[in-house]
């Protein structure tokens, strides 16, 4: 499950004003609205949980140059730099000029490599060179969520809806729960 440090303050908070037994209207706690706001808490913390377990089985299964990995590969052929996410394309890297080779290109380094390339080779041989690498980028951006859709990997905004519907139900039963402390 996906816990953030705002989901956890708030369900630690919950459990501490709903387990005090000493409340005024100790009623309140126990009341229907609480018992069914609970109830769907615990039913959407499920469907976060599953959808969880979906990604991290499609991650599992998904074919390592579209994982995170080392962005440089050196002249032996060792992997090595910062993580990135961009889609690797080994069998065509871009030779730089410390001597590394470019294997996870992003937009950015592809826009430095180009402005680099205008002072060496000219704009439209530059141009050319550009549109041709962005165009390769693209593709593997496709392949990669048209795998990803077709093994049904969750995307980051189907958590988005039961995350809203969470933090609302938090903010019911605070209130709820806020009145008899």
């Amino acid at each position: 499950m996906r816990v953030s440090r705002r989901r956890l303050i708030k369900g630690s908070v919950l459990l501490v004003v709903g387990g005090v037994p000493d409340c005024a209207d100790a009623g309140l706690l126990d009341g229907p609205k609480v018992k069914m706001l609970k109830k769907r808490r615990a039913y959407l913390i499920a469907e976060c949980e599953r959808l969880d377990r979906l990604w991290l089985e499609a991650q599992a299964r998904m074919p390592s140059h579209w994982r995170p990995g080392p962005k440089f590969m050196n002249e032996w052929g060792e992997m090595g730099g910062p993580l990135e996410g961009w889609p690797a394309e080994p069998s065509a890297p871009i030779k730089l000029r410390n001597g590394l080779w470019l294997v996870r290109p992003s937009p950015r380094d592809l826009r430095e490599l180009f402005e680099e390339e205008v002072v060496e080779v000219g704009r439209e041989a530059a141009i050319d060179t550009y549109r041709t690498r962005i165009r390769q980028l693209r593709n593997r951006l496709r392949a990669k969520r048209r795998w990803e859709s077709d093994v049904g990997m969750p995307r980051t905004a189907d958590w988005r809806p039961w995350d809203i519907e969470i933090d609302s139900i938090d903010a019911q039963l605070q209130s709820l729960l806020g009145k008899t402390a």
